[in-house]
């Protein structure tokens, strides 16, 4: 069974729900990454959570669309963190 049956339901696994939605991060990651107002994906538990530089209804419904195309039941999660930048070493 694929990772988007596991996603919506379809093989009753819990235990797989963790693994479906990491599998659906990396599927979108290329997409919302390039939206500038996204600033980092994460996860917790069963839902894929989004970092935003700042909170837009046009940036949620972009992002949104972008994951309801790959997994129409996945969660997604906003989180407002600002920019993400790398400390010197």
């Amino acid at each position: 069974m694929n990772w988007l049956a596991r996603l919506i339901g379809l093989s009753g696994d819990t235990k797989t729900a963790q693994g479906t939605i990491r599998d659906v991060k990396g599927e979108v990651s290329p997409q919302l990454m390039s939206i500038p107002e996204v600033s980092g994906l994460g996860q917790q538990g069963d839902t894929l959570t989004v970092y935003l530089k700042t909170d837009s209804d046009r940036t949620r419904h972009q992002v949104e669309r972008v994951v309801k195309n790959v997994a129409p039941s996945a969660q997604v999660a906003f989180r407002i963190s600002g920019g993400f930048r790398a400390h010197a070493a």
